[in-house]
């Protein structure tokens, strides 16, 4: 069997070329600077919810420190209270009615 390559060459060449075209009529086959401009603004939008996570984490650490020491002052606060108390009874006398 003879063929002639030529016309072999040229019937690859249109299909190959078909192939192409209908690969980026489906959006399969993009160029890559869109591809680098999807990463790009991926990577922008990665680092923005990593930098909000860092600033709730650092906000949440700075609540926690202020809820300890306003419980250790209402500790001492209770502590101060409760000793007043104790020491209105010492010098009192109970007298049943």
């Amino acid at each position: 069997m003879n063929l002639p390559l030529g016309d072999f060459v040229n019937g690859g060449a249109a299909t190959g070329l078909l192939a192409v075209v209908l690969m980026v009529i489906n959006g399969r086959l993009v160029p890559r600077k869109h591809i680098d401009e999807i990463l790009k603004e991926a990577h922008y939008t990665t680092e923005l919810w990593k930098s909000a996570y860092e600033n709730s984490e650092a906000r949440g650490d700075v609540l926690t420190d202020q809820v300890k020491e306003l419980t250790e002052q209402g500790r001492t606060v209770q502590h101060f209270i409760q000793s007043l108390r104790e020491a209105s009874h010492i010098g009192t006398t109970h007298v049943d009615s």
